[in-house]
Parts: structure tokens; C-alpha cells; sequence
């Protein structure tokens, strides 16, 4: 039995079609069509109905899905049980980020533990939080680093590092000259924000709620996918936003932005987020101890956000 063509059946029922699950496994399509024609010829059966506009599953197939799903679950556990016999840290370790975490505090820190395994192959997927907790659910990443929680009985959340969402402005900006504003004078000018997925969206979306507020009651101009985007939109003079400290220290510093200080600072957390039930490589565990280690030295991380 090819339990590569198990995976390719598996993915394309769950994205309910071939092109996506393509897409999902890096193969072609004509690759998807012979991979499941072969198990149907193996089988003796059509395992999907393509005679509907949305793909859909014949009994046959359903039996199948739910079968090759424990047999893959199986593979994978013999694959960590026997690697757990090994001392050697080594394999591949894929991680999903947001933006924050992915692109201003995982490049140092995977530095770090690359110099301590350089046998683990480190793989790093950045997306919004919302991205990176539906690739933690779908199995297609060990780990996740995300600037909010999302609360799922299948995933463990722990706290990694603090974060401030701090008001961003062009330096000519009028806020720009005042030493604190709140958050009810903030939203009075134009607004730049994150997608919606965004960790940074929920958390800036949580402290309206404090306030009475939403995201109505401002004036938004424009809604941006990336951190960074915002940063620029911001030196360009578009308008003001929220973003985190981590992202704002650099244009600050060389003054592309001000950062203006809000009255009641807006503090939230960046989260390490693993599956309940998993049982971890030797990679991932010596990854895992090495976070909850590092996390734990302030002077290391000061210097990126004071």
C-alpha cells in the first residue's frame, strides 16, 4: 500500500478539490488524478463522485477516508516512537508564525538553536494567526508562535513573551507632538488596519471593547495584510495605526515613525500553541525546552523592544 497516495486521497476529500490539494501538496494535478485512479483501481471501486459540480465521496471513499486517516495516524506514531529511541536531535521541524513572531523574533532565536542542532532542518511558514492555527489543526505544521489565543480543546496555549500594541504616526503627524493621547482621541483620525485573522486585530479589537467601542466607530481608509504594509502606509502619511512594539522599534528609530504613547498601554502576549495530542520528534522537543528556556531571559530579549 502507497501511503503517499493515502495522503493525496486524505487532502483532496478535505479541500474537496483536486486543484487545491495540488496547490496543498506541491504536486500537479494530473499527479492528483493518477495517484487516486490507482487506489480506485486497486480498490475496484470510485472512490469520488465527479459527477457533481462539488466533489464529493461515494461510500466506498468514505470508508476510506475514515480508515486511512488511522493509518496515518499510526505512521506517524511508530516514526516518533522509534525516532524517540535516538539521542541524535535531528529531522525536520516546520513552524508557523504570525507576522511578529515570524519576522521580528524567530530569525534570531532559530539562529540560536541552529548553532546548538545543526542537524534539524528548520522550516518557517509566516501567516496571520488565524492561518497558523488552521495549519496547527491540519497537521501541516508541528508548532505555532501567534499574538492571540484562539480557543480550541485540541490546542495548548503557553505564554512566550510580552508584547505592547503601541499608536503609530507619520512624525509630522499632530499626534506626534503629544507626550500620551487615549485611545478615544487616537481614533480620531484616519485608521490603518491588519485583515481580519490578524492577532494584532483581535487584541486591538478587544481593548475597543473596553472602551465601549468598535471597529465602526472608526475612520478606516484602508485594511492591509501585513505588518509591514502598515509601517509603510504609515510613513507615507496615510494615517495612524496599532502595531507591536517588536515591529514599530526600527522605523522608529530611524524616525520614518512616531511612536506616541496611549494613556493605558495596550499589553497582550506573544503564545507558543502545540497540539494536545501529539507526540513530540526529539526535534520538536528540544525545540519546545529550548523556548521554554530562552523565554526566561529577559536581558536577551530587552534590547529588541526597549
Amino acid at each position: 500500500m502507497n501511503l503517499d497516495y493515502l495522503k493525496t486521497f486524505l487532502t483532496v476529500a478535505e479541500k474537496k478539490s483536486f486543484s487545491r490539494a495540488a496547490e496543498k501538496l506541491k504536486l500537479s494535478q494530473p499527479a492528483i488524478s493518477f495517484q487516486i485512479k490507482a487506489l480506485e483501481k486497486k480498490y475496484g471501486q470510485l472512490l469520488i463522485d465527479r459527477s457533481t459540480q462539488s466533489l464529493s465521496l461515494t461510500p466506498a471513499g468514505e470508508i476510506l477516508f475514515s480508515k486511512a486517516k488511522k493509518i496515518l495516524e499510526i505512521q506517524e506514531e511508530l516514526e516518533m516512537e522509534i525516532s524517540s529511541l535516538s539521542k541524535e536531535v535531528k529531522g525536520q521541524l516546520v513552524i508557523g508564525a504570525s507576522t511578529i513572531p515570524g519576522e521580528y523574533i524567530l530569525p534570531s532565536l532559530v539562529s540560536v538553536f541552529k548553532k546548538r542542532h545543526p542537524k534539524v532542518k528548520i522550516l518557517i511558514e509566516i501567516g496571520d494567526s488565524l492561518e497558523i492555527i488552521k495549519k496547527l489543526l491540519e497537521k501541516e505544521i508541528d508548532l505555532g508562535f501567534v499574538g492571540a489565543t484562539f480557543p480550541n480543546p485540541q490546542l495548548s496555549f503557553k505564554k512566550f513573551l510580552p508584547d505592547e500594541l503601541v499608536l503609530i504616526a507619520h512624525p509630522e503627524h499632530p499626534l506626534a507632538r503629544k507626550k500620551s493621547v487615549t485611545l478615544e482621541e487616537a481614533i480620531k483620525f484616519p485608521f490603518l488596519t491588519r485583515e481580519a485573522g490578524s492577532g494584532t486585530l483581535k487584541t486591538f479589537q478587544q481593548e475597543l471593547e473596553k472602551h465601549s467601542l468598535s471597529l465602526k466607530d472608526l475612520d478606516i481608509v484602508i485594511e492591509l495584510g501585513s505588518t509591514q504594509a502598515i509601517l509603510t502606509a504609515v510613513e507615507s502619511g496615510l494615517g495612524v495605526s496599532v502595531v507591536s512594539r517588536w515591529a514599530a522599534r526600527l522605523a522608529a528609530l530611524s524616525n520614518l515613525i512616531a511612536v506616541v504613547p496611549l494613556k493605558k498601554p495596550i499589553k497582550r502576549d506573544i503564545f507558543l500553541v502545540l497540539r494536545k495530542k501529539m507526540s513530540l520528534t526529539p526535534a520538536q522537543i528540544a525545540f519546545v525546552e529550548f523556548v521554554e528556556k530562552e523565554k526566561k531571559k529577559p536581558k536577551i530579549w530587552s534590547k529588541f523592544i526597549d
